[in-house]
């Protein structure tokens, strides 16, 4: 009887453990940085390409800037917005649920603007846009996910 509890109580607390997971069971929160030829990236505003024949940024552009990095799941054609930090180059994907994505292979496109709007131009001139990016990885839990923009593949 002593050898059967001493192998039951180890098996009932694995069980108890990988149950208590909810709805989040088998997700993980992705954590990420951009950088440019391996320096934390900074959305330089003299680098945002000016459209041909102007002499500058669209009229009524502000000052803002906005990152945007969405996952897109290449087997369940899922799309997951990060929440990104111009600034600091950083971004988190916490899934629709805030707990996280599924594991698995995405494909990641970026932009970065200078303003609010579709009319202002992508920073990186449209190379990142997810019918467009090379930046393919495959998540797991615990991943830091790390895009070089000076890449193709990032």
């Amino acid at each position: 009887m002593r050898l059967l509890s001493r192998l039951a109580l180890p098996l009932v607390a694995l069980w108890l453990a990988g149950c208590g997971g909810g709805s989040g069971a088998g997700k993980t929160v992705i954590k990420g940085k951009l950088v440019e030829n391996g320096n934390p990236f900074v959305l330089d505003q003299s680098k945002i390409p000016i459209p041909k024949g102007a002499t500058g940024v669209p009229p009524g552009t502000t000052g803002d800037s906005t990152l945007q990095v969405v996952f897109l799941s290449t087997e369940s054609k899922e799309t997951y917005q990060a929440k990104s930090n111009p600034e600091g180059g950083t971004f988190e994907v916490l899934g629709s649920d805030g707990k996280g994505i599924p594991p698995g292979r995405y494909k990641i496109a970026v932009t970065a603007r200078l303003g609010i709007g579709s009319d202002t131009p992508d920073y990186f001139k449209g190379k990142f846009t997810p019918e467009k990016t090379q930046i393919i990885r495959d998540i797991k839990a615990g991943d830091e996910v790390v895009i070089d923009v000076a890449k193709d593949g990032g």
